[in-house]
């Protein structure tokens, strides 16, 4: 996630995941390079609670 945050910083794209992939790695325990917005984060957090409700889905049959 390092590598990935530090090539959307040094392209200058602006596609909006560079702050959910900071929230992603502050969820993790990271250091991000940028601090997450509030937006990131909120956006991080739909994923995440999209990916547990899969596991937790497939986990049931």
């Amino acid at each position: 996630m390092t590598d990935y945050l530090s090539f959307i910083l040094n392209s200058g794209r602006q596609d909006g995941s560079r702050s959910v992939v900071a929230a992603a790695m502050e969820h993790l325990g990271s250091d991000p390079l940028i601090d997450p917005t509030d937006d990131g984060r909120w956006r991080f957090r739909d994923v995440h609670d999209v990916a547990v409700r899969l596991r937790n889905a497939f986990r049931q049959e």
